[in-house]
């Protein structure tokens, strides 16, 4: 059955927003300052919105046009972006994910790793002393240090009670006694 209809429609196409890649991501040390997470590009007139495991993680971003920054993020998990365009409604979720592991070292453990180098080795995971004396001599009584492996040219005389572990590999501390 079928039936002719008498005036005019007007239908109007809205085109979503254009899917463009997440950015950023990575692991970063637990306290430090987060790690940035962003879009390859983006549209005006369209808003972006940053989620985390698929629930809204930061406020809305307008598009410029460009690549977009959503600043550093510190809390671990998968970051994904929904941009909605701002007249129509349309939306689209961007392609791909930035992934955010945040790096939390075991309580009572120095970490000791002899190819670190920063002027900041504080014996934490992110900052291990490079020498096993440094290790020793920041752990405390029932401390755990934990050595990356690698070859240490160093004379240690310990007088603790300590567990010696090695991380990754095989440890070997070279000295005379």
């Amino acid at each position: 059955c079928w039936a002719a209809m008498s005036g005019n429609a007007v239908v109007t196409v809205n085109t979503p927003p254009t899917a463009y890649a997440v950015s950023g991501g990575g692991t970063y040390c637990s306290g430090g300052t987060g790690v940035a997470v962003g879009l390859n590009g983006s549209q005006t007139s369209v808003n972006y919105y940053l989620q985390r495991d698929g629930t809204n993680a930061a406020g809305t971003v307008s598009g410029t046009g460009s690549a977009l920054s959503f600043g550093n993020q510190t809390n671990g998990g998968t970051y994904t972006v929904v941009a909605t365009n701002a007249s129509s409604g349309c939306w689209t979720a961007m392609s791909g994910n930035a992934v955010i592991t945040v790096v939390i070292g075991a309580a009572g453990v120095v970490y000791v790793d002899h190819a670190y180098s920063g002027p900041d080795a504080n014996g934490t995971i992110c900052a291990p002393f490079p020498t096993v004396i440094k290790g020793y001599q920041a752990a405390q009584n029932s401390n755990t240090i934990s050595i990356f492996s690698g070859n240490y040219n160093e004379s240690v005389l310990m007088n603790k009670t300590l567990i010696l572990q090695a991380t990754n590999g095989v440890v070997n501390i070279i000295g005379t006694p």
